[in-house]
């Protein structure tokens, strides 16, 4: 199931100043994504990623990530994934033949589990780099 024009209309950028005491240092605009659900994305092939916005998936197949271009770099620019994987599928990241991690590390989707994938845009290097989180209970 894909993301429906209805749930994109609900997307609504907000301003950092809903946020004003999260940061005193703050004093740049800053935008984050507020949507009432995750879009949804298809379980198999190429999926096409919007910046600033939320996802959901359960591949069925090998999957691959297309992440958008960005020619804004006064921005922050995030995408965020939640990823089922009941079956272990080949994900490509969509971050080329010269890929970029957050803290150097390639995420480790290899295990049958519950992931977060986080996409940020370096505006000072101009590509994208991606991290993610494997959740679960601890053990």
């Amino acid at each position: 199931m894909t993301t429906t024009t209805a749930e994109l209309e609900n997307i609504k950028v907000i301003s950092r100043s809903a946020f004003e005491n999260v940061s005193s240092t703050a004093d740049t605009d800053l935008y984050f994504v507020e949507s009432d659900a995750l879009l949804t994305l298809g379980t198999s092939g190429t999926q096409t990623l919007m910046d600033k916005c939320g996802y959901k998936v359960t591949p069925t197949a090998a999957i691959t990530f297309s992440l958008p271009s960005i020619s804004d770099l006064s921005s922050v620019h995030q995408i965020f994934i939640q990823v089922n994987l009941s079956t272990v599928y080949s994900i490509d990241l969509g971050l080329g033949n010269t890929p970029h991690y957050i803290n150097n590390k390639a995420p480790d989707l290899s295990e049958v589990g519950q992931y977060n994938l986080y996409y940020e845009y370096d505006n000072i290097n101009q590509y994208w780099v991606c991290g993610s989180l494997k959740k679960g209970t601890a053990s």
